[in-house]
């Protein structure tokens, strides 16, 4: 069931998220819509926001490097898998979860449960 649901939700993202002319996502869509998407998860910290735009750019190539052509877009199967890794940062919370003496445990989001024994 969690596959299905993660699933459901990367093709809710594929609808919503705004395409190009050839129905492919660009930089700035992904990024936008990612932003807005995890908006909560990023909290207001200024470095937090700037190291998940930096962490963007690498995931988006990522995303282009995994077409293995020289389009500078995004395809349905590209952005989902980028999409499923960009929810893996570091967000504000669990970012002060490692600050020693915090008092909190927030882990990161591991979608796939893959930390989970």
């Amino acid at each position: 069931p969690v596959l299905a649901e993660l699933r459901a939700e990367l093709d809710e993202d594929w609808q919503a998220v705004p395409k190009d002319s050839d129905s492919r996502v660009t930089r700035n869509s992904f990024k936008a819509h990612l932003v807005a998407k995890h908006a909560k998860l990023l909290g207001h910290q200024v470095t937090v926001r700037q190291n998940y735009d930096k962490f963007l750019d690498v995931v988006f190539n990522v995303g282009l490097k995994m077409s293995g052509t020289k389009k500078n877009t995004l395809g349905g199967h590209c952005f989902r898998y980028a999409d499923l890794f960009a929810g893996e940062f570091y967000f504000a919370a669990a970012q002060n979860a490692a600050t020693p003496g915090c008092g909190c445990n927030l882990p990161v989001a591991d979608v796939l449960q893959l930390t989970k024994g």
